[in-house]
């Protein structure tokens, strides 16, 4: 097995601090930090985050008035 590289070790025994990733050009682009642990992903959650904000969407643009709805869709 691999010895973990000093850069991936936590600074304090509470964890990873957002400030830390700030200070941490070694870490993968995709690095999240969860409850005080690096996690890292292979890539970015787009399928995800393409529903979320898919689903914000229709959700907001119920809550608009028709009058106001009309409006906008002459543009």
């Amino acid at each position: 097995m691999t010895a973990l590289p000093d850069w991936m070790r936590p600074p304090r025994a509470e964890g990873w601090f957002a400030e830390d990733l700030d200070r941490l050009p070694e870490a993968p682009r995709h690095t999240e930090l969860i409850d005080g642990a690096l996690v890292f992903r292979m890539s970015p959650q787009r399928s995800w985050q393409g529903r979320v904000v898919t689903g914000l969407t229709v959700q907001l643009m119920g809550q608009v008035p028709f009058r106001m709805a009309s409006k906008s869709s002459e543009k």
